[in-house]
């Protein structure tokens, strides 16, 4: 399932490619092929898969609301990615290229007007035919970062190092597989090789990922995923659900066939709400540095998971904006405006500040105490989200606090870079007026 998770980049490689990305699970760049890759491939070939599209579903109205789609070619292999904003216009696109063993050989990825934002090329072993490495241009063409994977005796990658353009190591990210060849664990480091999060994957008898376990650098649990299929083995829903084990995420798929094809296979029409997921208890022992974490026999069944060391995509983490539950509220609610004395994180919080309204965003500041000025796992503030989505009254408000606009996320983005991003002329104007006085 390699068109499922999204990776991070530098200033130079990702100025105006800080948009969200919407899916979230496994990596959407070229990876050494595996034996799950490619089962990935076939099966989107088998049942002759021509398009996915991806769904924000509300469970309270039954409704849902397109974010994204992914083009396929006969081979089974994704021709290109295609994200929408709220108005379902383009903001970001990604095409795709492979050679005649289905390798990919390279992405280019455009904004919404057409412009080049980034482009990657992958090398392969002429010998084992295993990825080799990987290459990052900017948006000028330049060279800007490249990735170098170390392969087990599988052909799958063990490791991959992050490097700049002058070498300078930036992390790096480790990997362990089954014997089918399924990534299970994802083990972070930053440049300093301190231990960074893991994330652990689970996967059902016919190799469908259908769990995915997160813990942060703490060692402390972060939340869970859930992923439901069809007869055919195709995705057809994700739910997402936060530490404390209540729903914040739910996104359906579905997909389009060749006109001699039957349609596409379509959710149910009354979709009972996520049920809290049981929290798997955080590991006692934390983690050394420049090492994993020791495990304890119950940590171990539900290795833990975290966020991993950024690759090349930038990206606004909106999964945990979707849908915030208190826990005295028997059934969903408003996806994007959870009711405010619903206990949130500082996390939880810059996330519903892509969508939510001013009200909000006020009454969850003041019955969490949270600081407008904090960040998130990837140095993200509330106003530097709000802004990338153009959710104009926020950043209005946000503004109006007195945050630091000096603020940097890890990629050295500021909020009126985030600003650009979002082409609301408006965010960008009162941003701009603010740094100015």
């Amino acid at each position: 399932m390699s068109y499922m998770l999204a990776i991070s980049a530098k200033k130079n490689a990702a100025v105006l490619l800080a948009a969200f990305t919407i899916i979230v699970v496994l990596s959407s760049q070229a990876f050494s092929k595996n034996k799950a890759d490619e089962r990935e491939r076939l099966k989107m070939s088998a049942n002759k898969i021509s398009v996915m599209n991806e769904f924000l579903f509300f469970p309270k109205t039954n409704t849902q609301k397109k974010m994204s789609y992914q083009t396929f070619s006969a081979d089974g292999n994704k021709l290109s990615a295609v994200e929408l904003d709220n108005e379902e216009k383009e903001i970001k696109k990604t095409e795709y290229k492979y050679d005649s063993k289905n390798n990919e050989i390279s992405f280019i990825e455009y904004d919404g007007g057409g412009n080049m934002r980034q482009k990657c090329e992958s090398r392969y072993d002429e010998v084992s035919g295993s990825l080799a490495g990987e290459l990052f241009y900017n948006a000028a063409g330049a060279p800007a970062y490249k990735r170098i994977p170390k392969l087990d005796k599988a052909g799958n990658i063990a490791e991959q190092s992050l490097y700049d353009k002058n070498n300078k190591f930036l992390g790096k990210s480790a990997y362990k597989y089954d014997s089918d060849g399924n990534r299970i664990k994802a083990t972070s480091y930053d440049a300093a090789n301190n231990f960074n999060g893991i994330y652990a994957y689970s996967y059902d008898k016919n190799g469908n990922l259908t769990e995915s376990l997160s813990y942060d650098k703490n060692n402390k649990f972060a939340g869970k995923k859930i992923f439901n299929y069809d007869q055919k083995g195709l995705l057809i829903e994700s739910i997402g659900y936060n530490a404390a084990g209540m729903a914040n995420s739910w996104r359906k798929y579905e997909y389009e066939f060749p006109k001699e094809i039957a349609a596409a296979v379509k959710p149910p029409v009354n979709a009972p709400a996520p049920q809290p997921a049981a929290q798997p208890q955080p590991q006692t022992n934390q983690p050394q540095h420049g090492t994993e974490p020791q495990k304890t026999a119950a940590a171990a069944q539900n290795e833990p998971a975290a966020q991993q060391q950024p690759e090349i995509h930038a990206e606004t983490n909106f999964d945990g904006a979707e849908q915030l539950q208190p826990a005295t509220h028997s059934g969903p609610v408003d996806i994007y405006n959870p009711d405010v004395s619903t206990k949130v994180s500082h996390v939880e919080l810059i996330n519903l500040a892509a969508m939510a309204k001013v009200e909000t965003i006020k009454g969850l500041l003041e019955n969490n105490g949270i600081d407008l000025n904090s960040q998130n796992e990837r140095g993200q503030t509330a106003l530097m989200v709000a802004a990338c989505r153009g959710n104009e009254k926020v950043v209005e408000f946000i503004l109006k606090q007195g945050v630091d606009l000096k603020a940097k996320e890890f990629n050295g983005l500021d909020a009126l870079e985030y600003a650009k991003i979002s082409k609301n002329q408006n965010v960008v104007n009162m941003i701009r007026s603010h740094m100015n006085n």
